[in-house]
């Protein structure tokens, strides 16, 4: 019965994300740097790089410090505390209203922060052995912020289709809501 609830916590988790905004994914952003709908591609660069590159100088940097570039996963994550006050907190960046951060993209920031800076996503593996290791999974709650990480490990135990597999290792591990921003 455990085994049933765990597993369907997990798969409500990658539903819940795979399907954020009614099945748009375009509003869904990882909360992991390079993903394909990670925070570089989806917030960085639209929206921070037009001041905060190491590629401009001078006014073309609109005001931004120099050195203070988002360019690459070290240096968000560098800066990610600063991020968070003026992007999230102040809400006076980016300086264009129009370009002001969204609720979704204001919770991919926190989540990123608060599951430690995963840079990306990890690769689901299949071994020799017939074991099938899942990729580890955010877990987020109706409100879009992260509890949790879930990870699977299945052993296949019919290869032709349909495949079946049988579940040998369920692992989900909470977030301390006290390490949060």
């Amino acid at each position: 019965m455990k085994r049933i609830l765990i597993l369907t916590l997990l798969s409500s988790a990658l539903f819940s994300a795979a399907n954020a905004q009614e099945g748009d994914t375009r509003s869904f952003i990882s909360p992991d740097f390079w993903g394909k709908q990670g925070i570089k591609d989806k917030i960085i660069r639209p929206k921070c790089l037009g001041c905060h590159s190491s590629q401009l100088s001078g006014a073309e940097r609109n005001g931004a410090p120099e050195g203070s570039n988002f360019d690459t996963y070290d240096d968000a994550k560098s800066q990610a505390s600063k991020i968070i006050q003026r992007a999230v907190v102040d809400m006076d960046m980016p300086p264009d209203p129009d370009q002001q951060l969204t609720d979704v993209e204001k919770k991919a920031l926190q989540n990123w922060v608060k599951l430690g800076f995963p840079s990306t996503g990890i690769s689901g593996q299949y071994s020799s052995t017939g074991i099938l290791t899942l990729p580890k999974v955010y877990v987020l709650d109706a409100a879009g912020n992260a509890i949790g990480t879930a990870e699977a490990e299945m052993k296949v135990i019919k290869t032709t289709r349909p495949f079946q597999f049988e579940i040998t290792g369920l692992k989900y591990t909470p977030i301390n809501s006290s390490d949060s921003q």
